[in-house]
């Protein structure tokens, strides 16, 4: 039997009580506002979730842990980050009683261990002082309720509070822990199609101790900006996904979205694999596809005569056996934006760019005018090795066109690698580790300066009565 919410209540509490004693640890200064560069997921659909119909025999509690180290440098000094930080969290995710009405919890904890530099986006970033600090909050609390004929999974689904939220153009982003809104989702599934919406007026970076109101400004109207940008009252989206589960694993996901007054936007993801042969062994193609517009509303937004802005890409992998060849090339126009905006707000990871094609783990390569082409090799070395869990990969992207100011173009390239290990068994099984060095160069643009960065990152998560086993 899986533990208890009974059993788990506790282990949550405890993680809650460090709050205020993280919030005194000493703080460095901090300058840069960019994404920690982790890979970026999706978040499970509620159709996912557990669907017992007990609230507490069927419920879980998960305990999850990171340990994250990095240092950028940058070509003129600025914007550089390094950091240590450890990432607790415990979800309490309950069944539901009369297979109808449910509750899940979940609290998070970020820990900053020794100095740190920059805006690591890990941390909690006070504007009041501009530094970093230590800090532990509820993470979500969400009512969740499922109207299903039978025990089938075919049906409604809702959750409502502080919540993840996935559904058209609405995404859930994170990095050691998860973002989420203050809002509502609800889902309706019919075998592999599932039809959606989603609506918000609050959202919480995974770093932040609090669900802060959306906004014209990057600040979310934060600290020392408080009353200076304009708000955004709600977001909303619709959306219908097909996800089939046959080998080709067709995927078919298309949203459009809104911020009121500020911006409208719309997406269609397709991909689908195609078989080398009749026979596995031949390897197999995955084809991908993927095209996202928006637009700025004058109401909210500094632009009076708002441009379509759109960007484009695709991918093909080939995979056979351990090796895994990638090529994807993807080109944007966002005269407005300037580096295209994919959320329904001025900033915060409120979207659901999970399908960007040609992204870098030091730029998203999504600037206005840019054409991209990126190139990866992935290889399993467990069997050429003999070290089951080894993997290391490789990637490139260049790209020109990055439009200026001024009107003249530039250059970028980045080389990114990667060296994973997952534990195979023991207590640790599943724990993941992860070396990410990456280096980028910029020539001629005015947007980003050249950079180099490596991240070290442990990941272990489990739940309770699964936990070192």
């Amino acid at each position: 039997m899986k533990l208890s919410l009974r059993y788990g209540s506790s282990a949550l509490l405890l993680l809650l009580s460090y709050q205020f004693t993280l919030a005194k640890v000493p703080v460095e200064s901090s300058d840069d506002s960019r994404m920690s560069g982790l890979q970026r997921f999706n978040t499970p659909s509620i159709e996912s979730a557990a669907n017992g119909a007990a609230f507490f025999d069927e419920s879980d509690i998960k305990f999850r842990s990171t340990w994250y180290s990095r240092d950028r440098r940058t070509s003129d000094g600025k914007d550089q980050i390094r950091v240590s930080a450890v990432a607790l969290g415990i979800d309490a995710l309950s069944g539901y009683a009369w297979g109808l009405i449910g509750f899940d919890l979940t609290a998070n904890l970020s820990g900053k261990l020794g100095a740190s530099r920059g805006w690591s986006e890990v941390l909690f970033h006070d504007l009041e002082n501009n530094q970093e600090r230590s800090n532990a909050t509820i993470g979500q609390a969400a009512l969740k309720l499922k109207f299903t004929n039978g025990n089938g999974n075919d049906g409604l689904y809702l959750r409502a509070g502080y919540t993840p939220i996935d559904v058209g153009t609405l995404g859930t982003s994170g990095g050691l822990l998860e973002d989420a809104y203050r809002g509502l989702q609800a889902k309706y599934q019919l075998g592999a199609l599932t039809f959606g919406y989603g609506w918000a007026d609050r959202f919480r970076n995974e770093w932040d101790d609090r669900y802060s109101e959306m906004t014209s400004g990057w600040h979310q109207n934060r600290g020392p900006f408080a009353g200076t940008a304009n708000k955004i009252n709600y977001i909303h989206s619709l959306g219908v996904r097909y996800a089939a589960t046959d080998a080709a694993s067709t995927l078919v996901d298309a949203g459009i979205g809104e911020g009121d007054g500020y911006r409208r936007n719309g997406q269609l993801a397709v991909a689908t694999t195609i078989p080398l042969g009749a026979n596995a062994a031949n390897g197999n193609v995955r084809v991908t596809g993927y095209a996202f517009g928006a637009k700025y509303l004058s109401a909210l937004s500094e632009f009076t005569d708002p441009s379509m802005e759109w960007h484009l890409g695709s991918s093909a992998t080939y995979t056979r056996g351990p090796l895994a060849l990638s090529a994807g090339f993807a080109t944007t126009r966002a005269p407005d934006s300037g580096e295209m905006n994919f959320r329904l707000t001025a900033w915060a990871n409120s979207d659901n760019r999970n399908y960007i094609q040609t992204w870098g783990q030091l730029d998203d390569f999504v600037w206005h005018g840019q054409k991209v082409v990126k190139l990866g090799l992935n290889y399993d070395l467990s069997d050429a090795l003999q070290f089951p869990g080894l993997s290391a990969g490789i990637s490139t992207n260049l790209s020109v066109g990055l439009r200026n100011q001024d009107g003249s173009t530039g250059r970028m390239r980045e080389l990114d690698g990667r060296l994973s290990y997952a534990v195979q068994g023991g207590p640790l099984k599943d724990m993941t580790i992860d070396l990410l060095p990456g280096r980028l160069v910029t020539q001629n643009f005015s947007g980003k300066q050249s950079r180099s960065d490596i991240k070290f990152i442990v990941g272990y998560a489990c739940t309770f009565d699964k936990c070192w086993q």
